[in-house]
């Protein structure tokens, strides 16, 4: 019973003591300042020993110092700040002011970039016995800011301003400001803003002016206090958006099937009533490979749900592309043609908060999707041609001449064939392997009547288009043989010329010859 009784007495007796340990606090953080702007950190002791007005002393550890300990101003001891601070607590930039014995708080009339760190403020002992704790600790960060920006007030004489930076979007009704009447005559001033944007992160405060009005009708400013709010910090999309297609991977079809593909935009707050533009673009490489290369647009929605088409505006019959569900597109392309493979990418663009944005909003963020690659696989065919000359008589300048080219087409289904003649000159024969006589095949799935371009689809339900697949015929040679009239002219012509040099040349000699003899008679003896 005895011991029972003493185990008592100590345990009151350590209760009765933890009962005035000392305890300093400060307020929890972490804090945001904006530098430029003062800092006002409070702290308090209680159950200490001791005279009622207790010193403080301030230490700071900076950020980029290591951990290493810096004395900032102390209430005992004015040689106690490290050098950087002293010109500060001399011309009175760093204070402590003392609001009681037992309460302080570290002033700094303007918060540097440097000053960011953990605070610690700490209370020597005045106590018989160390109980308890002596120093307490909050971190600060610097805001740092070019400038202070005025969002939206109300003037002296009652008019709601909008700040320079933020006009467009009060005109546009993002940002309101609303007075409401408290208990006590108390006026309550509420800043909405309906859409806020990645710009909108920083700390924020409230200015309050008050003015009165001099006889000689003069606005005078007697008071302003500013109120520190608090810090937003606006998450950004891109790290809940997220963009999925599908099918994934590679897709092969035949060519005329339909090719159907879906867009899923994902991790948009449903509270947030953003626009969307949902593009689909397809890639191909110069050199027809599925990746890389160009990439062109197939078709586009824009937010107000309009759809336009790219590259291909005759899709805009043979395809379509629809909101089939909350965040959820689809494009069809009814009859698959073999331009149509390609890299196949969804591209969303948010305009975060603006459902209906004009054409001078800009984009908040765009994010792609992984790429669908589309094969259209086109059917088995294989041509052949072969050319020749029908036997007649011999062939004379004026006759008609009679080439015939046999094509022959091995496929399913129906088929069309363009086929191209090509001549070159003998002699010299310089044979050209894209000036040969060729034929290419175009071939319709499923078939239609005729009249379709070659390799241009012609409807929802497919049309025609090139397999690709060419042959080459044999060279037919053409002589051609002179008629009779022609065998005689070339002999007539040669006479004839023969003939007029033959007399041209009989005459001058003769009057050569009578013209001498004329000189000599006449010439005196």
């Amino acid at each position: 019973m005895a011991s029972m009784k003493t185990a008592l007495f100590v345990f009151l007796h350590w209760v009765l003591q933890c009962a005035v340990c000392r305890d300093v606090s400060v307020p929890p953080g972490t804090l945001y300042r904006v530098a430029g702007f003062p800092l006002s950190l409070p702290c308090a002791v209680s159950g200490f020993e001791g005279p009622r007005t207790q010193d403080f002393e301030w230490f700071l550890y900076r950020d980029d110092a290591g951990g290493r300990q810096m004395g900032v101003v102390s209430t005992r001891d004015k040689g106690f700040p490290y050098a950087p601070f002293q010109p500060r607590v001399k011309n009175g930039e760093v204070r402590v002011e003392r609001d009681s014995g037992d309460k302080v708080r570290l002033v700094i009339q303007r918060l540097r970039a440097e000053d960011q760190g953990k605070y610690e403020c700490y209370t020597p002992s005045t106590d018989s016995t160390y109980q308890g704790n002596y120093s307490a600790s909050v971190p600060v960060k610097a805001v740092i800011y070019t400038c202070r920006l005025e969002i939206i007030s109300i003037d002296k004489l009652l008019g709601v301003v909008p700040g320079r930076m933020y006009k467009k979007r009060y005109d546009d009704g993002e940002i309101t400001l609303e007075k409401r009447n408290k208990e006590g005559g108390l006026g309550e001033y509420v800043m909405k803003m309906r859409a806020v944007q990645p710009d909108d992160t920083g700390s924020y405060f409230c200015e309050s002016t008050q003015w009165i009005r001099d006889p000689d009708r003069s606005w005078q400013k007697i008071a302003q206090r500013t109120l520190d709010i608090g810090n937003l910090t606006v998450q950004q999309l891109a790290e809940s958006l997220s963009i999925t297609s599908s099918p994934r991977g590679e897709v092969t079809l035949q060519v005329g099937a339909p090719l159907i593909l879906t867009c899923e935009v994902l991790g948009l707050p449903a509270e947030v009533n953003s626009g969307l533009l949902v593009q689909w673009m397809r890639s191909v490489s110069s050199d027809g490979a599925r990746s890389g290369g160009v990439e062109m647009e197939v078709a586009r929605m824009s937010p107000d749900g309009v759809v336009s088409w790219g590259d291909n505006l005759s899709r805009a019959s043979g395809g379509s592309m629809e909101k089939v569900a909350g965040g959820r597109y689809t494009l069809k392309l009814f009859s698959g043609q073999p331009l149509d493979s390609g890299v196949y990418r969804c591209v969303v663009s948010v305009y975060a908060g603006r459902a209906n944005p004009d054409p001078s909003t800009p984009v908040t963020l765009t994010q792609r999707s992984e790429g669908v690659t589309v094969n259209l696989k086109s059917k088995d065919v294989l041509v052949a041609a072969v050319a020749q000359l029908l036997r007649g008589p011999l062939l004379k300048r004026g006759n008609t001449i009679t080439l015939i080219c046999n094509i022959t087409v091995t496929t399913t289904g129906p088929a069309q064939a363009q086929v191209q003649w090509m001549r070159w000159p003998i002699p010299p024969r310089v044979f050209k392997r894209e000036e040969s006589a060729a034929s290419a095949v175009t071939v319709p799935d499923p078939p239609v009547g005729g009249g379709a371009q070659p390799g241009v689809g012609s409807g929802p339900h497919g049309g025609w288009y090139n397999t690709g697949a060419r042959a080459e015929s044999n060279a037919v040679t053409v002589y051609m043989y002179s008629r009779a009239e022609d065998l005689l002219l070339i002999p007539l012509v040669v006479g004839v010329s023969s003939a007029l040099f033959v007399g041209i040349l009989i005459i001058s000699t003769v009057t050569c010859c009578f013209m001498k003899r004329l000189a000599k008679q006449r010439t005196p003896k």
